[in-house]
């Protein structure tokens, strides 16, 4: 048994799940569309996102810590270490010119989708990592990766990302995410729902009588 669902549907309420796990504002919605993205290449952006929440039962982002470890090289650090929460200020990096390194990390793709997402197209960004299932080099940009992503997926690994020569941009035939509505597995889908609900206020006469506006329009 299959879900259809529109990806709108999936990126509202991935967010009202990454908001509910704990992660702030802007984050939440980096995370949901990171998971749309990967869903809509066929890659499980909601079933690696179900599991960094049930991981984490609720982010602690704290401080991401940022040292230098080399002349151009940045390492990235955080209380939490997955893709969800390091990918968009690893991209930010990467696109003001630096290269970055994520020691031992999670959620690795999550990194592809937020390079693919924010690479300009002809200024493309190398993501690469190395993990006891080999090793995986993909280039991202224009909303497009080069190729699916390797081994290693989801196991823990240390994940590098530099701007790459602008000749390495996705070219003609690349993995893109499809439009349109997107299949999922319903257990999934059930675990994300089921988290998004505690953001939901729960019925009660004093909800009822504050619904509305509190402005009397009438005057």
């Amino acid at each position: 048994m299959t879900l259809q669902l529109s990806q709108g549907e999936i990126l509202q309420t991935s967010q009202k799940a990454s908001r509910a796990a704990g992660l702030p504002h802007g984050l939440d919605l980096d995370a949901a569309a990171n998971a749309t993205w990967l869903e809509a290449c066929g890659l499980d952006g909601l079933e690696i996102l179900a599991a960094e929440i049930a991981g984490q039962e609720r982010f602690r982002v704290g401080s991401i810590s940022c040292c230098r470890v080399g002349p151009s090289l940045l390492e990235l650090g955080s209380d939490c270490r997955s893709g969800v929460v390091l990918a968009p200020p690893a991209v930010d990096l990467v696109l003001l010119g630096r290269e970055v390194t994520v020691p031992t990390c999670r959620a690795l793709p999550f990194f592809v989708a937020e390079a693919a997402r924010r690479a300009p197209a002809g200024r493309p960004v190398e993501v690469a990592w190395t993990s006891p299932a080999g090793a995986c080099r993909v280039v991202c940009a224009g909303n497009a990766v080069n190729r699916r992503p390797g081994p290693g997926s989801r196991l823990t690994a240390s994940v590098s990302l530099r701007l790459a020569e602008p000749a390495e941009t996705p070219g003609n035939a690349p993995l893109r995410p499809r439009s349109g509505s997107l299949t999922v597995d319903p257990l999934i889908w059930n675990r994300i729902a089921g988290v998004a609900d505690r953001n939901l206020v729960v019925a009660s006469q004093r909800s009822r009588s504050g619904a509305g506006a509190e402005v009397d329009d009438s005057a």
